[in-house]
């Protein structure tokens, strides 16, 4: 989920996550050009106090809640919530789910 954006605003991305690469995809995905990219490995700290302030950085709930409390003033940092997606049309996620889910209701209800 974006945040509330103009299109016409430049935008920028910050993160410390594993694949900073699907998180850009999936940004510019839903029509929002990138105009930087700063990344640093998995769980590492960001840059704050360096980005432009011309630009309206975008990061993760994961980035924002390890950085909320020390976000330099004057920076424009917005949170894109992530959603896991299952690209499942035959339901099988769903069934092994329900089949996992039932043996362990009736194995309790045995058990009693």
């Amino acid at each position: 989920e974006l945040p509330d954006l103009d299109r016409a605003q430049r935008i920028g991305l910050c993160t410390s996550i594993a694949d900073p690469e699907r998180f850009r995809r999936s940004v510019e995905a839903q029509g929002l050009p990138v105009d930087q990219l700063v990344t640093r490995a998995d769980h590492r700290r960001l840059p704050l106090a360096t980005l432009d302030r011309d630009l309206i950085w975008l990061t993760t709930e994961k980035d924002m809640a390890r950085h909320q409390h020390e976000l330099p003033a004057g920076l424009d940092l917005r949170v894109v919530g992530l959603r896991l997606c299952w690209g499942d049309p035959q339901g099988r996620v769903d069934q092994l789910l329900h089949r996992a889910l039932k043996r362990d209701v009736d194995t309790e209800e045995s058990s009693q």
